[in-house]
């Protein structure tokens, strides 16, 4: 006859299951960024430290005062969406109260229409809110179907709690970061259309160079924040130009000598005033990078007059960006050139002035994005590009000297 399973050698083995269920779901909040994947994350420890079959995390829809499965584990359905005071999971939210339910099928509470649309039988079930830091409610956790045809415990609750706070802390630090992004990204927006705004015929200049740059960076292997950074700085690059005066900036024809003196000026004032603002880590690049655009890879630019690998390669990425939309775009002295007489008057400056992967890296763009260049093969292009860049795609780019 086989020996009965030592109880306390269970008890055990369930307090470790919990304790690492807490140890995880704190190391993935510190090491996983994605909100969809650490939440994913938290919810399978849920599941797996409660013995349960499946768990549910509902968000609250400010917009339509309805519950909506953010992690429905186990379905392949389309979102569940259910009026925020309707089925156990509106009583919890609306009462703040949780609930551990051993019998759901005969619960009035339980919506049955849920179960018969997914096919599903909830037999045991608990339930706790999620609430943000004002203790307003945000979403509700329902964990369903302990495993062996038991209910969950006290020990159940009491760790569904402590993960719940897990969960909240972690979709509220969310969503402030994509407040404060979004935020940032409408006030960069704003400042370089405010610039452009000045003169009609470049009013989207800015928007311009930023996709121009953001397109030659992907092709040499920026990775996500690099390029994230490399756009505000393009969108930033003429912010200078606020201390150029209009009769200068607006003027249809040709500079004099003490004119063109005063437009230099813009990228010096660019990377002055850009150096004023206390960016965070990520973005400190950015007046460096937005500042250098009319630097020259021998030396002759300014506002510095450095040369060659002194010169960011995110720097040389907009300054190639920004001659191309400036010749492809009207100005009062000129009508815009195809994109092949651009791109021939950037190859005239090719190693002197302008970085060749820089100038390669924008054909590739033009030529399968625009209108396919004449005798250009991109595929060649492509894999010198590749066998140069994509090996160092674990660096750091923005500021490397190549």
């Amino acid at each position: 006859m086989a020996d009965a399973p030592d109880v306390g050698t269970m008890d055990f083995e369930k307090e470790v299951a919990r304790l690492q269920a807490l140890v995880k779901t704190s190391l993935a909040i510190s090491t996983i960024t994605s909100l969809d994947e650490l939440l994913l994350v938290i919810m399978g420890e849920i599941t797996r430290a409660l013995d349960a079959d499946r768990s549910t995390l509902f968000l609250y829809d400010e917009e339509t005062d309805e519950l909506w499965s953010k992690i429905a584990q186990g379905m392949d359905l389309a979102e569940i969406r259910i009026k925020s005071d309707q089925g156990i999971a509106g009583h919890v939210f609306k009462s703040g109260k949780s609930v551990n339910i051993a019998d759901a099928v005969h619960d009035s509470r339980q919506m049955k229409k849920v179960d018969s649309t997914t096919g599903y039988v909830t037999k045991t079930l608990l339930c706790v809110r999620l609430d943000n830091k004002d203790g307003n409610p945000i979403g509700v956790i329902q964990v369903l179907n302990k495993k062996g045809d038991g209910a969950f415990s006290a020990d159940d609750e009491r760790l569904l709690s402590a993960l719940a706070v897990h969960v909240s802390i972690s979709i509220e630090n969310t969503r402030l970061y994509h407040e404060l992004k979004e935020m940032f990204d409408s006030f960069i927006a704003a400042c370089a259309k405010t610039i452009d705004a000045r003169d009609t015929l470049t009013a989207h200049h800015s928007a311009h160079v930023a996709m121009y740059s953001v397109a030659v960076a992907r092709n040499l292997h920026f990775d996500k924040e690099e390029i994230e950074v490399l756009r505000y700085a393009s969108l930033l690059h003429d912010f200078g130009k606020i201390g150029v005066r209009d009769h200068i900036l607006c003027k249809p024809g040709p500079l004099t000598p003490d004119e063109y003196s005063a437009m230099k000026g813009h990228a010096q004032y660019t990377k002055d005033l850009l150096g004023k603002i206390k960016f965070n880590r990520q973005y400190r690049p950015i007046p460096k990078v937005a500042g250098g655009h009319h630097e020259k890879l021998d030396g002759s630019g300014y506002p510095d007059g450095v040369a060659g690998d002194k010169i960011p390669l995110g720097t040389r990425i907009i300054s190639v960006s920004d001659v191309f939309d400036s010749l492809t775009t009207p100005r009062h002295y000129r009508q815009p050139m195809p994109d092949p007489d651009a791109i021939a008057i950037l190859e005239k400056g090719r190693i002197k002035e302008f970085d060749p992967d820089c100038i390669d890296s924008l054909k590739l763009y033009c030529h399968r994005k625009r209108a396919p260049l004449p005798g250009f093969d991109d595929a060649e292009v492509q894999k010198s590009l590749d066998a140069k860049y994509k090996p160092l795609s674990e660096t750091k780019k923005l500021l490397m000297t190549i």
